[in-house]
């Protein structure tokens, strides 16, 4: 291998930052390392020198310790993920019994529910055979009732008749009331003066029973 191609090579390995001294140091062959006045260094002691070689050599050394650190931080993300998802597991656990109570309290309120229903159809049915029965009974009330308000619309206007004939009747007596009182007036008049006329009678009586006294007048 010539010095062109080795110069090439490392220059190559030192841009990517993936080869080291060690490998640097396999490529070059085995000389002195003490170089001979005013002669040019070589390529060793050129890749040994440049900041390049320098600062690859102090990533190598953090690099035993990335891979652990990687580890470590993987184990804790994992850790806090499964922690997570053993934290959700366990509260959708308990949401999905929560959810199964209430789905069975719910069942039991349906069936509640539904017994609730099945009381009340049957009070409904018995309640419409009732308002069945209460209306043909209503309904043969009614008619009878109706018979007896037409009959006592018929005696109400009976009464009435009797009523106006009564009130009729009524005049008439008061009528002959009034011709009576007239006929008991008259008849008063008339004992009056049959009671002068049996006064003035008495006297003549009296002086035919006592003839001296007409005879003689002046000895009453």
């Amino acid at each position: 291998m010539t010095d062109r191609s080795k110069r090439v090579r490392i220059r190559r390995e030192l841009s990517e930052g993936e080869s080291g001294l060690d490998e640097i140091a396999v490529d070059e062959p085995e000389t002195d390392e003490t170089p001979r006045r005013g002669a040019a260094p070589t390529m060793a002691q050129r890749a040994s020198s440049s900041p390049r070689a320098t600062s690859s050599a102090e990533r190598t050394d953090y690099r035993p310790y990335i891979r652990p650190v990687l580890y470590v931080v993987a184990a804790i993300i994992a850790a806090f993920a499964f922690f997570g998802m053993g934290k959700f597991m366990y509260t959708m656990g308990n949401d999905m019994s929560t959810m199964t109570r209430a789905v069975a309290q719910m069942g039991q309120d349906v069936g509640s529910m539904a017994r609730d229903m099945r009381t009340m159809t049957s009070r409904m049915d018995v309640m419409a055979n009732s308002m069945v029965q209460g209306q043909a009974g209503m309904s043969a009330d009614f008619a009878r009732v109706r018979e007896g308000v037409e009959y006592m619309a018929v005696q109400i206007k009976t009464m009435a008749g009797d009523m106006g004939a009564m009130s009729e009747d009524m005049h008439a007596l008061n009528v002959n009331i009034d011709t009576m009182n007239r006929s008991m007036a008259t008849m008063n008049g008339s004992m009056a003066t049959m009671t002068g006329s049996m006064g003035r009678m008495g006297y003549d009586i009296n002086k035919f029973t006592r003839p001296e006294s007409i005879m003689l007048p002046f000895l009453r």
